[in-house]
């Protein structure tokens, strides 16, 4: 049952998200990083362990991820939101 809820549940995707699971996943993962990013609890860390708490298994995924989704990089995203003092993951 697990199985069918499963493929019930992406075939819901494809239908009202106009979008795939790997998609969906791709950009719940980013929006991980767009949040831990923009938090000032986590300065400490760096990207890749931002990226690798996210989901992300390489430091090239998440930057390809996130440069096609966001159109910059997150060390570019991170350095803006510090310069603008933006805390808005937006």
């Amino acid at each position: 049952p697990q199985i069918l809820r499963l493929a019930r549940e992406k075939r819901a995707l494809l239908l009202f998200g106009g979008f795939g699971f790997r998609d969906f996943v791709m950009r719940r993962r980013v929006d991980d990083v767009k949040a831990q990013l923009v938090d000032p609890a986590s300065d400490r860390y760096t990207i890749e362990g931002i990226g690798a708490s996210a989901g992300f298994r390489s430091r090239s995924a998440l930057y390809d991820a996130f440069r096609r989704l966001e159109g910059t990089t997150p060390t570019a995203f991170r350095a803006d939101r510090r310069a603008t003092g933006r805390s808005s993951p937006s």
